[in-house]
């Protein structure tokens, strides 16, 4: 895990670029907290967390991991919200999904989200 730095150069003409490593070994399963919840409409909001299980151990995969939710109607993720859900109406339960795909393949974990009036 860190952070690398690759360079490339043909005749006269080179470039560089960063690339953060997050996750080496990366196991298939996320653990996603909360879970299974039950929370009001006036609450607003969650934070949801995604951890993963790397060869080094534990790591918080939270903003790395792609959100979403199976009812955009009762809550929703934007872009650059890392995890935080806004809640929109009462309903469930609905499923929350944190997935990250990296170049040994591909994580996900889900949870229950109920939102009551």
């Amino acid at each position: 895990m860190g952070t690398a730095t690759i360079t490339a150069a043909a005749g006269t003409v080179n470039g560089s670029t960063s690339v953060k490593v997050v996750c080496a070994g990366l196991q298939p399963n996320l653990q996603i907290t909360p879970t299974n919840s039950s929370l009001s409409l006036t609450t607003g909001s969650v934070q949801f967390t995604a951890t993963g299980t790397c060869g080094s151990g534990p790591v918080d995969l939270t903003s790395s991991a792609s959100w979403a939710s199976s009812n955009p109607l009762v809550a929703a993720f934007t872009t650059g919200t890392n995890g935080k859900a806004a809640l929109l109406s009462a309903g469930g339960p609905i499923t929350i999904t944190a997935t990250l795909t990296g170049a040994t393949g591909m994580a996900s974990g889900t949870t229950q989200l109920t939102v009551t009036p």
